[in-house]
């Protein structure tokens, strides 16, 4: 995304060198890509002690409207984007395009939104001589279908946001498309709800955001926008529905970024890593160390404490995806000098306190038994 500067990709170069975890680090994720055309196991734990005030049906300011009919026959719409919404989805624009199939969808909701998020970071590069060219024109160009993108493994923002709604709302998935406005560009991120029930985990919706392969709340990825120096302006939102064979799509209003408020607490609360994956990742590296939430296993004659920033990690971490965040959180700990070491001598381990400071980086202190 950028406008006189590229946004969006700005804000990835940013990043990447900071939290290189996030990008390529964990455990690589196959895709199994189906290319011919046909007609994470979620969690209940809680996350949160009061519901976020900016629920999806309170952002938008303005009246809900139905898109109206536009004439897809002819390719204007491939110039502006919220034409392109609904041409771009239908399925005759598609060849029927069946992502489901394609991408081999099972119908289990968390692990269908990581092989979708994986399939755009994996496989599909940012074009950004379209996205430096569209910014610097005001208006995206050239749009793709979902199908188009598929084939041919390459697309702006706007291109990846109509394939994840496409997919996603094809999936049964609650979907959104978020239209993003900042100080320098703008950007469009497709968007969706993961529901845990339990009372106390945020229902605000997730975006997938290129290149980062965890699907990210909302409001963080916006507060990523944010601290990159592109203020976040305005954002449209877009709701989209697969229903009788057809994509419907209403746009729900546009908000003020500031309205768009990041909270800690569902880190702060329930942060620790996944017990099942740590555990599993550290025996496959250091076979002698045993994680653990049970202090009563602890053996070895000295225990030390060691401490593990992981950059912007309360960004980064929702209930639904505690999973694919404690592989992210397990790559940073390998690379860090002193963890390293300090697995090596490892006899039993566990996450003691974690927290957020005020730039939203992780801490971790884990508590280590050595011989």
């Amino acid at each position: 995304m950028r406008r006189k500067a590229l946004a969006f990709s700005l804000l990835a170069i940013l990043l990447v060198s900071a939290i290189s975890g996030c990008i390529g680090g964990g455990e690589t994720k196959t895709v199994t890509v189906t290319k011919t055309v046909g007609s994470e196991e979620s969690t209940t734990s809680p996350a949160e002690t009061t519901q976020p005030t900016n629920s999806i049906t309170n952002y938008p300011t303005e009246t809900t409207t139905q898109i109206p009919t536009i004439d897809c026959s002819d390719e204007t719409w491939r110039e502006d984007f919220e034409k392109a919404i609904s041409c771009a989805l239908q399925p005759s624009q598609n060849h029927n395009f069946d992502p489901v199939f394609s991408l081999s969808l099972t119908g289990n909701k968390t692990q269908d939104a990581l092989t979708i998020t994986d399939f755009l970071v994996n496989y599909v590069p940012l074009d950004e001589f379209v996205e430096n060219q569209s910014m610097k024109k005001g208006h995206y160009y050239n749009i793709k279908t979902p199908y188009e993108l598929f084939q041919t493994r390459r697309g702006t923002y706007a291109d990846m946001a109509l394939f994840g709604a496409y997919a996603l709302a094809r999936d049964g998935f609650e979907t959104y498309i978020f239209y993003v406005e900042t100080k320098n560009g703008f950007g469009a991120l497709p968007g969706f709800k993961v529901e845990v029930n339990h009372p106390w985990v945020p229902t605000e919706p997730f975006v997938i955001f290129w290149p980062f392969r965890i699907p990210l709340r909302l409001s963080a990825a916006l507060e990523f926008l944010n601290i990159a120096g592109e203020t976040v302006n305005n954002v449209t939102v877009y709701e989209i529905k697969y229903e009788n064979g057809e994509y419907h799509v209403e746009k729900l209003g546009t908000a003020p970024g500031n309205e768009f408020k990041f909270k800690t607490s569902e880190f702060s609360l329930f942060g620790a890593p996944h017990e099942k994956t740590l555990a599993r990742l550290i025996r496959q590296t250091y076979p002698n160390c045993k994680y653990t939430t049970n202090l009563s296993e602890f053996t070895g004659n000295q225990l030390i404490d060691q401490q593990l920033t992981f950059p912007y990690g309360a960004l980064f971490y929702s209930v639904p995806f505690e999973q694919r965040y404690t592989e992210i959180l397990y790559s940073i700990m390998i690379q860090d000098p002193n963890m390293n070491e300090a697995l090596e001598n490892c006899l039993t381990m566990s996450a003691r306190i974690w927290n957020a400071d005020d730039n939203y980086n992780a801490v971790y202190d884990f508590m280590i038994s050595t011989p």
